[in-house]
């Protein structure tokens, strides 16, 4: 999740100090809201009818941690077999509120989430919900720059295509340009400089062909959109009458990281826990895409 600039000629990063700024515009939003007693007006209508919001928003010194909310809002209870309304709701009540805690690494702008239940929104529900929630923030506080969003994807399923594939049909690669970022130097530079903020790559085969490998540049594409993009790659397994095709999509791909709460651990003490394992998780994003030749 970044902040970049909508012209770099003109403007810079907003730093770390500029996402702890972020975050406590979050806050007074999301506090005003909660004040009020009126988080569904914030919040994110999801596709199965369940709201989503940030609840609690606490801008630390080296990242953010917090509450997300994903809630319904039952208004009376009605009987079915008389239509008679049992009871009504009290402003703020839910039926069933899921809770999912976070921490957003400032330095290196990745939002750690807590999958409770497995009840996480999908990945693009989630994003277009934190748009929703962080759009009016920006806009406010940083107009001269645009929100980005992408999700960590996992090179190990990136290589399990590679490992797998006798060739390949199509890849569709985006990626957006890091302001933190230490490899691939010259393509960032390149694009920072130039002032572009996104580059949409594809590569296919004739119809009735095959590519045996994507080109490097496709595959350096490839290795930075498991950060800062998405992807899609149409390929085939097995030969002749055996040969299957399949669809790998980055955003089915998340990574994740599994951390216990310890019985006597406060909450803050684990959400510390969580922010310094986004290293680990990044690291998990980063690897470089190979072959089954092995380049």
């Amino acid at each position: 999740m970044q902040l970049l600039p909508i012209n770099s000629h003109k403007q810079g990063d907003v730093g770390k100090e500029g996402y702890r700024k972020f975050f406590a515009g979050l806050r007074e939003r999301v506090a005003v809201a909660v004040q009020q007693r009126k988080v569904e007006g914030i919040a994110y209508g999801l596709r199965s009818g369940m709201l989503f919001s940030a609840f609690t928003v606490e801008p630390a010194a080296d990242y953010a941690r917090g509450k997300f909310l994903k809630f319904d809002v039952a208004e009376s209870v009605i009987d079915i077999y008389t239509s008679q309304t049992v009871f009504k709701a009290s402003p703020g009540a839910s039926a069933h509120p899921i809770y999912f805690r976070f921490a957003f690494d400032y330095d290196r702008h990745i939002l750690a989430v807590e999958d409770t239940l497995g009840r996480l929104p999908s990945t693009g529900q989630f994003i277009k919900a934190l748009s929703h929630l962080l759009e009016p923030v920006r806009g406010k506080l940083f107009p001269e720059h645009r929100l980005t969003i992408d999700q960590l994807t996992a090179s190990e399923a990136v290589q399990k295509v590679f490992d797998e594939a006798q060739g390949f049909r199509r890849v569709h690669v985006t990626v957006t340009f890091a302001n933190s970022d230490k490899f691939v130097r010259a393509l960032q530079k390149e694009l920072r400089d130039n002032n572009i903020h996104k580059v949409e790559h594809i590569e296919r085969s004739d119809k009735d062909s095959l590519m045996d490998s994507p080109t490097e540049f496709g595959k350096i594409l490839l290795q930075i959109a498991q950060r800062y993009g998405n992807a899609s790659i149409n390929y085939v397994v097995g030969a002749g009458k055996s040969m299957k095709r399949k669809i790998f999509r980055m955003k089915d791909h998340p990574v994740r990281q599994v951390l216990k709460e310890g019985k006597k651990e406060t909450e803050p003490q684990f959400l510390d826990r969580v922010f310094q394992s986004i290293p680990a998780a990044e690291k998990k994003a980063s690897a470089a895409v190979k072959d089954s030749k092995g380049t």
